[in-house]
């Protein structure tokens, strides 16, 4: 039977490590580089700033320096006066994971736009808050010859990344349910507008990927063969969820855009031509529900109101 806990599997599996956090640091870049455009468009006043979109850019940032971090971790385990920058890889990646699940969070309260959802939502967020702080407080960094910078207390480390990764799962579980029930009852009831067919497919695979994702990390880390292997799933799930969330808000702030600019189109030929039928328009009355764009004037108002109120 192999001998997880052995030094020479210790090595090779920190060898193992170091090469699988590199090939996600760069994955991750490229995402970065790939969809930079985004934040020029926000530097050159093309976007209008929001408060929605700083946990977008926390998550996508504090991502970026934890790996950074844990690669040069990696690539220094020889140096016992690194074992610091295990404290740096532990709270950025992790709060990148909450701003993460704040993102998911951000859209789900948008489409139900109720106070008590949006409340206990709210409090899922904090009480995440709270146990990311709780686990960094806690954590204590040794060197060891063979394994490197590990955790002084690996069982309670392993208990409280345990506890955290559960947590994300269930956070994005709940977020995923709610989101597939309010859309389904609108359809249900409103029919399927084009905005609401690209939240229910498109939208919702990125919640579908972050939590297969975290059900991976917890996997791997209740199987625990050591305490390198036992943490080797976290870092593709928090690369994953912190890209599907990123890539969530940039394709909800895109379509909202673009909807954004259809209705403006179509009040201009609505002011041009004389009212226009509401229902042969595509933009639908549910696309303007989760938009929030202003509803075009009814069909009976007459086209000299309209010139009037234009």
């Amino acid at each position: 039977m192999r001998d997880w806990k052995s030094s020479e599997e210790l090595s090779r599996d920190a060898v193992i490590m170091g090469k699988v956090v590199n090939v996600w640091l760069g994955v991750y870049f490229w995402e970065v580089l790939t969809s930079m455009s985004f934040e020029v468009d926000f530097i050159k006043k093309k976007r209008a700033f929001q408060l929605q979109v700083v946990p977008y850019f926390i998550s996508r940032y504090c991502e970026a320096i934890g790996l950074l971090c844990c690669v040069i971790l990696l690539n220094s385990a020889t140096q016992e006066n690194n074992c610091n920058l295990l404290y740096a890889v532990s709270f950025f990646l992790e709060i990148s994971v909450v701003c993460a699940n704040i993102n998911f969070a951000l859209r789900t309260m948008v489409i139900w736009n109720h106070r008590t959802i949006t409340s206990g939502l709210w409090i899922m967020v904090w009480v995440h808050i709270a146990l990311v702080l709780l686990n960094t407080i806690q954590f204590k960094a040794v060197w060891h010859p063979v394994g490197g910078c590990v955790s002084s207390k690996v069982d309670r480390s392993y208990r409280n990344l345990l506890l955290l990764r559960t947590y994300t799962m269930a956070f994005d579980a709940t977020v995923l349910l709610l989101g597939v029930y309010k859309l389904a009852v609108d359809i249900r009831r409103k029919g399927r507008g084009s905005l609401v067919r690209c939240l229910l497919g498109q939208g919702l695979a990125y919640f579908v990927i972050g939590l297969v994702c975290n059900a991976i990390a917890v996997g791997f880390l209740i199987w625990k063969p050591n305490v390198r292997l036992g943490i080797i799933g976290s870092t593709p799930a928090t690369v994953f969820t912190v890209i599907a969330a990123s890539r969530c808000v940039r394709y909800l702030s895109d379509l909202i855009t673009h909807e954004t600019h259809r209705a403006q189109g179509l009040q201009l030929s609505t002011v041009a031509t004389g009212p226009m039928d509401f229902e042969n328009t595509s933009l639908s009355r549910e696309d303007r529900i989760y938009t929030n764009l202003p509803m075009l004037k009814d069909k009976k108002e007459s086209n000299d109101s309209v010139l009037v109120h234009a």
